[in-house]
Order: C-alpha cells, then sequence, then structure tokens
C-alpha cells in the first residue's frame, strides 16, 4: 500500500477553540501562536488594526464604533491642459496609488479622454467618465471643459449655468457666455444617491489688478448657490461641491464673497441648518498651486455628507511627476 503524505505548513494559522472545525496543532493555549497585537480569528492570526466588532475589516474599509465602513475616496485636480511631461502616467499612477474612487477635473479637453484612459488601464484602474458639453475661457467658449472620472457608474450628467447672472453685492449683470459653466453629475455610493457639481470659477488675471474678477467669480458662486437650492435639498441631500474656485484674493474668503455663496452661508441669519464645510478650507489652510501661493482649489460638503466625511483624512498632494502646476485636494467619506 502506498501511503501520500502531506506536509503541514504553518504560516501564521492558530488552532483557535472553534475555529471551523479546524485539528488542534499542539496541546499547548490555542492562540500561542499569535504574536503580540495581533488576534486569532478564523483560524489565523490577524492586526488587531483588521478587527473590527469581532470580524475582519480589510482596506479599503475602515472601523468606526465597532462597525466596518466602506470608504470612498474623492478628490479634485486642476490639470493644466496635461501640457506637462507624462501628465497622463503620473495622473493616473496618482489615481492607483491613492485608491480615488471620484476625482473631478478642470482644465481639460475631450481629446484627454483617451490619453488618461490608456494610463489608467496601465495602473490597472477602470473609471467611468463624464465631459461637460461646452467650455469657456478667456471669450473662447470652446475651450477648457471640466470632466469628472469614477470607479462607480455615473447616473446623470448635466452641464448647467449659462445665460445671465447677477452680482448679489452690486447688482450688475455678467453673462455666462464667456465663463465656463458647471458640471452636475449624479451617482450611486452603496445604496445612496451623490450629487457632485464640478466647478471652475474665473481666474485672477491679471493677478492682482484684475478689477472685475471678483465680482465674476462672485456672480459664478451666486449662481450655483441659487442653483442648488432651487433644486436640491441642501439640508438633507449628499452633495459634493468641488473644483478651481481660483479663490487667490483675501476677499474670496470674506463673507459675501465667493466661499460664503459656494457654501451656502450667504443665507445667514436665515438659518445654518444648510451651511457646507469648505474642508480643505477649514481643517488644512494651504496652498493649492505649485508655484505661489493661493489656496485656490475646494472640496465642499454638505451637512449630511460632511456626517460621512472622515476625521483628518483630507489632504492637500502634489503627485510625483508633476502632472499639473497644481496640487490636488483629496479626501475620504464613508459609507
Amino acid at each position: 500500500m502506498k501511503w501520500l503524505l502531506l506536509p503541514i505548513l504553518v504560516l501564521g494559522l492558530c488552532a483557535c477553540d472553534g475555529a471551523r472545525g479546524a485539528p488542534a496543532l499542539s496541546q499547548r493555549d490555542p492562540c500561542d501562536l499569535c504574536g503580540e497585537g495581533e488576534t486569532c480569528l478564523y483560524g489565523a492570526c490577524v492586526p488587531d488594526t483588521l478587527v473590527c466588532g469581532g470580524d475582519l475589516c480589510e482596506a479599503p474599509g475602515v472601523c468606526l464604533e465597532g462597525v466596518c465602513r466602506q470608504v470612498f475616496t474623492v478628490a479634485t485636480f486642476n490639470l493644466y491642459d496635461l501640457a506637462l511631461r507624462d501628465a497622463p502616467a503620473n495622473l493616473a499612477r496618482y489615481i492607483a496609488e491613492q485608491g480615488i474612487d471620484l476625482i473631478l477635473f478642470q482644465e481639460i479637453q475631450p481629446a484627454d479622454a483617451a490619453d488618461i484612459v490608456q494610463s489608467l488601464a496601465a495602473e490597472g484602474v477602470e473609471m467611468h467618465q463624464a465631459f461637460s458639453s461646452r467650455g469657456g475661457y478667456g471669450g473662447e467658449p470652446g475651450d477648457d471643459y471640466l470632466a469628472v472620472f469614477s470607479r462607480v457608474p455615473l447616473a446623470s450628467q448635466e452641464t448647467i449655468l449659462g445665460g445671465t447672472y447677477r452680482d448679489p453685492v452690486t447688482g450688475e449683470s455678467f453673462s455666462f457666455t464667456y465663463m465656463r459653466p458647471v458640471l452636475r453629475v449624479g451617482l450611486t455610493v452603496s445604496g445612496e444617491n451623490l450629487v457632485v457639481y464640478n466647478l471652475h470659477l474665473k481666474a485672477q488675471v491679471p493677478f492682482p489688478d484684475c478689477e472685475d474678477c471678483l465680482a465674476l467669480r462672485r456672480t459664478q458662486a451666486f449662481a450655483l448657490e441659487t442653483y442648488v437650492l432651487d433644486h436640491d435639498d441642501p439640508e438633507a441631500d449628499l452633495i459634493l461641491v468641488g473644483g478651481d474656485a481660483n479663490s487667490a484674493l483675501t476677499e474670496d474668503f470674506e463673507p459675501g464673497n465667493t466661499l460664503d455663496r459656494l457654501t451656502l452661508r450667504s443665507d445667514n441669519p436665515a438659518g445654518v441648518a444648510n451651511d457646507f464645510t469648505a474642508v480643505n478650507d477649514q481643517y488644512r489652510h494651504e496652498s493649492t498651486h505649485l508655484d505661489f501661493d493661493s489656496l485656490l482649489d475646494h472640496l465642499i460638503l454638505s451637512p449630511s455628507l460632511m456626517a460621512r466625511y472622515l476625521p483628518d483624512s483630507v489632504e492637500v498632494i502634489a503627485p510625483a511627476g508633476r502632472p499639473s502646476d497644481h496640487k490636488s485636494v483629496l479626501l475620504r467619506l464613508v459609507f
């Protein structure tokens, strides 16, 4: 009779009581094989940091109050028209390394999509995409588009804001004909609806002497504020506003101006329950440009979405290889 001998390899396994019928490996305490900082779970030694409510919580999940929650990473990035060397490849590497699920782009053209998709594929990442139906910059309405790339399918997309809007401070009217629109997309994350607004407001050019640039930004921000109030429930809906607000002046951060409009704070004293949070402005107030000191780019969350913000997760990142003259802003949400 021939006997088949099967060697036993012990690689971080432990004989735990009730470990799904696993036989005892020794007469020692069942979890002797587990070291400091490890827990015997399902017949294996796992780091304590992965144990959540008696179960495994592996990345990209996070343990909050004993429950493993899904992490959803969002970012915004002005791409400088992908004009810098190896920009698509460096951008794709950044998305892959950071595990970004949803990213808002400014200064991008529809023709750039193929290069980005190819570079993402080389990193093993597949994303859905939506582009604004028009651009608009410096008198060239067809230039400078907006885009959203997402690992989650996009349920809807719409290019909004056009025509003429009034500056809420001076009463002067400005036409959106030569200003960039806003890209609005909808998606479902863990069964919940998320509304995303991607924007790119008027630049302070020439800096700092452009006389009407602040008024133009304020008017654009006011137009978006009005749209959100008319089309969404800002207190209850999960809403993300992000992009390049070009908030280059101290005045942009003062009451009644750009950030006040984008966060809906300007409707006070009617109430503060619908106030959004400009997360990197509030928690990581630092420049988002590589060549000069200005906090231009923002991620802004509605109250309900702010409740999903993973504390201390906001970052301002200059990706390796410098794919742009801007830095990217990133934060993580939990669902």
